[in-house]
């Protein structure tokens, strides 16, 4: 699948000069390559008993090949991601792929992207190819602050409307949750079971902007149906989330937050693989389990240098989990912690180079209160965009 894509493109690139019916169209790259420097505790090794130490030298998967077009009022992106990771050998995938419709004030969009309460992204950066399966994290994860603060980003097929006029924008849509088999997040931790989407999910959110302040409340909401649970047969359980993109620039200066509130929004991504963001089965019955944090981020910039300074928080409870007879939990609640610190350097106008250090703090297990470890990740990233 990745040669004929590859020998598609550049076909394409070569017939566009004789093309005149496309207005505009531009491709480009992104590449980018972290070295640096990871140290894990002996919690979140497979012995259990000895610290990992280690260096990498990796292709996140942010790094893209991008195209753009428009001709008058239809415009299309696509972004086609390369990455080099232990469990993805330089693999080549679809990140983005969405065309839209403008129309007076208003904007239809179609195809893979963020849903809207998943755009609001923080300056991070190193992801690196380590993955450990105890505190459910997925590889490249961290650069988005996945479980530590950011509640839910899948790339899904959407359809979105967004009004603008002025300083506010109206935006709503649909987009694809997850389905498939899911094992141990409801019931027993070995057994299967199929979940399914009845509805498709739905967002609605509000924006104000102006030079100095943006603020942006989204809200999205879901209803899984879980096969053959309970007493074998179907049950729904809602899943929603509320979120509140928070901006205000000042001079070189510049503060956001994205704090968010919801019920079950485990159920609204793949990437919640520990499973505490699901709901759980008491007595023949889905208890909710509530999910709630954030992230904070601060940056100021110095001529060709900046400074970020982030944290991120995601805190799970859900009382039955410590009410559940024989299988009961010893916590009834979880949380996780990140803290980054970076600064980007403007070499040039098509090179950057980020030096970044980041702490990460994945707290104790509800199950057992067993400690899931502390993970120090440290290393520059290389970025040319042309």
């Amino acid at each position: 699948m990745k040669k004929p894509f590859m020998v598609w493109l550049a076909l394409a690139w070569c017939w566009l000069p004789a093309t005149p019916a496309i207005a505009e169209f531009r491709i480009g790259f992104k590449a980018f390559v972290e070295v640096g420097y990871n140290s894990r505790d002996k919690e979140m090794t497979n012995n259990a008993k000895n610290s990992v130490n280690n260096v990498f030298i990796n292709m996140p998967s942010s790094s893209r090949i991008y195209g753009r077009f428009r001709e008058e009022n239809v415009s299309g992106y696509f972004e086609l991601g390369l990455s080099h990771s232990r469990r993805n050998p330089g693999n080549v995938k679809f990140r983005k792929l969405y065309g839209e419709y403008s129309f007076g004030n208003s904007k239809l969009q179609a195809g893979q992207t963020e849903p809207l309460t998943a755009r609001f992204v923080s300056p991070q950066y190193l992801g690196s190819a380590v993955e450990s399966q105890s505190s459910g994290r997925e590889v490249n994860s961290r650069s988005l602050l996945r479980g530590c603060g950011t509640p839910n980003y899948n790339r899904v097929p959407v359809v979105n409307y967004t009004y603008r006029s002025g300083h506010i924008s109206l935006q709503a849509g649909a987009f694809a949750g997850p389905g498939g088999r899911v094992s141990g997040t409801v019931t027993d931790p070995g057994e299967d079971i199929d979940r399914y989407w009845d509805l498709p999910g739905l967002e609605f959110s509000v924006g104000y902007k102006t030079s100095r302040f943006y603020i942006a409340p989204g809200f999205a909401w879901g209803r899984v149906r879980w096969q053959g649970v309970p007493k074998g047969e179907d049950d729904a359980v809602a899943a929603w989330l509320v979120n509140l993109p928070f901006q205000i620039n000042c001079g070189p200066a510049v503060l956001r937050l994205n704090p968010y509130y919801g019920r079950n929004i485990g159920a609204f991504t793949r990437n919640d693989r520990n499973g505490y963001g699901k709901p759980i089965l008491v007595d023949e019955e889905f208890k909710d389990v509530t999910q709630y944090g954030g992230w904070v981020h601060l940056g100021v910039k110095f001529g060709i240098v900046s400074a970020n300074l982030i944290y991120g928080h995601s805190h799970y409870r859900n009382d039955d989990w410590a009410r559940q007879g024989a299988a009961s939990w010893v916590n009834d609640n979880y949380s996780r912690n990140a803290y980054v610190i970076n600064f980007p350097v403007a070499v040039a106008t098509n090179f950057h180079l980020v030096p970044e250090l980041g702490y990460y703090d994945y707290g104790d297990r509800p199950q057992d209160n067993v400690n899931l470890g502390k993970e120090i990740l440290a290393g520059v990233q290389f970025q040319i965009e042309y």
